[in-house]
Parts: structure tokens; sequence; C-alpha cells
């Protein structure tokens, strides 16, 4: 290959270059990515809802919940590993243990 060619990378290389060029000569910066998320307070009327949805007492998702993974488990595990199995698991909307704590 004579010194000359270029490869498919050099290509590419001098693309990106070029092109983050005319980026930083735009004024174009990145930017960190947590400036695209924005933490606000949940409307009492939202967090009602969320709260009814998803209780640790006897919330309906993590009955849910509960009944999904005993179903999932019946015949393949003892009642005790699947008891461990509900020990360990937390809710994906709240965070909370889905068993209550005994």
């Amino acid at each position: 290959m004579a010194p000359s060619a270029m490869t498919r990378r050099r290509v590419l290389l001098t693309g990106a270059a070029v092109l983050s060029g005319f980026g930083a000569a735009a004024g174009l910066r990145p930017r960190p990515a947590a400036a695209a998320f924005a933490q606000q307070e949940m409307p009492p009327d939202v967090e009602k809802l969320y709260l009814a949805g998803c209780s640790v007492a006897d919330g309906p998702t993590h009955q849910r919940i509960i009944d999904e993974t005993r179903a999932r488990l019946a015949g393949t595990a003892t009642d005790d590993e699947i008891r461990a199995v509900l020990a360990r698991l937390t809710c994906p909307i709240c965070g909370c243990p889905v068993l209550p704590p005994a």
C-alpha cells in the first residue's frame, strides 16, 4: 500500500476531526449528561396515586410481584427457597422490599 493511500480508519478519523472543528467553530461544546435531567417535586395528586399503588403494607404492586415470583418458581424451588428469594426482592417502583419486615 502506498504511503499516500488513505485507509478507511484515516478517512473516518479525518471526518470526525473536521466535524468536531465545525462544532467548535459554531460555539457548540459538549455538555455533561447531568444537564439533560432535572429533578422535580411530585405533584400531590400524583404522589397520592403513587403511594396508593405501591405501599409496603399491602400495596397491589408488591402483591403482584410476590404472586408472579411464586408462580414463576413453583415446581422448581422449595417453599424455603421461594421465601428467601422474596425476602431479597425490592420493588422496581419505590425501591422498598416487597415483603414487609417481619
